[in-house]
């Protein structure tokens, strides 16, 4: 088994573990792990959040497949729970890229862009098979800012490598 199947196999664990649905499908193009949960949490403004996640092996992150990996991520959320997106219910996706390298502007992508719509935003998210680097987001976002720990949370209980989490840290 190689190392990105590997990590696929130990994220599914992690999310049966903390609740999610479970699936695998293509997405983007992409053979990937799908993990579905909804929290409803009171300082959140009240509102319900349907979050997926999204894992998938690939030989070389680059850019442009995680900005497109990314949006296909949040296009599939959206069309699975977006009926009921609004001021009550948004739509979330952690969309990550499993591989042995990637290119620095995909790793600066990760570490500075979120993809919005209304009432859906989607963090892209790298995770180097290699070097067990996790790189994702680094800043504050103004939009959806109420979510940022528990997505973070979810990063990092999910997502995390054996060896720990290195947010926003080397993944090339």
């Amino acid at each position: 088994m190689d190392q990105a199947e590997q990590y696929m196999n130990d994220v599914q664990a992690r999310m049966t573990a903390n609740g999610y649905e479970v699936t695998r499908m293509e997405i983007g193009g992409l053979p990937s792990l799908v993990g579905y949960k909804s929290e409803f949490r009171l300082r959140w403004m009240a509102t319900q959040l349907h979050l997926y996640v999204f894992v998938a092996p690939i030989s070389y992150v680059t850019p442009e497949w995680l900005e497109h990996y990314t949006r296909v991520a949040l296009a599939y959320a959206d069309r699975a729970k977006g009926a009921t997106r609004g001021l009550q219910s948004g739509v979330a996706a952690i969309a990550a890229l499993a591989g042995p390298g990637a290119d620095p502007r995909a790793l600066t992508y990760a570490q500075r862009e979120l993809v919005r719509m209304f009432a859906g935003f989607a963090w892209p998210v790298i995770y180097n098979t290699t070097t067990k680097a996790l790189t994702s987001h680094t800043g504050n976002p103004f939009v959806g800012w109420v979510y940022n720990g528990w997505i973070r949370q979810q990063i990092r209980d999910v997502l995390r490598a054996d060896h720990g989490l290195v947010q926003g840290g080397p993944a090339a």
